[in-house]
């Protein structure tokens, strides 16, 4: 006798004798084919894609965005440096 609340309990019980497909080998299945036909049109249109990632990443650098992050990351560093050091007690 399988319990109501069982986590553990297999998806496909319906009984003795019936058999059934799992939820999980279904969207397995399907993921599979879903990356198959991603993969395929990568490979199918790799130039494309590769001109289209070089140009968003050559705008992002050109935008100045790695610079105002290396500012604002050095900003936090020094703000909690020295909010480090007035916290020490024994000073």
């Amino acid at each position: 006798m399988r319990y109501k609340s069982n986590i553990f309990e297999q998806e496909n019980y319906k009984g003795a004798g019936i058999k059934t497909i799992p939820a999980m080998r279904i969207i397995f299945i399907i993921l599979s084919l879903l990356s198959g036909v991603v993969a395929f049109c990568i490979v199918s249109n790799l130039e494309k894609i590769t001109t289209e990632i070089a140009i968003v990443i050559a705008n992002i650098l050109l935008s100045g965005i790695p610079l105002l992050m290396i500012v604002i990351v050095f900003i936090y560093f020094i703000v909690r440096h020295r909010l480090k050091r007035h916290r020490r007690f024994w000073r």
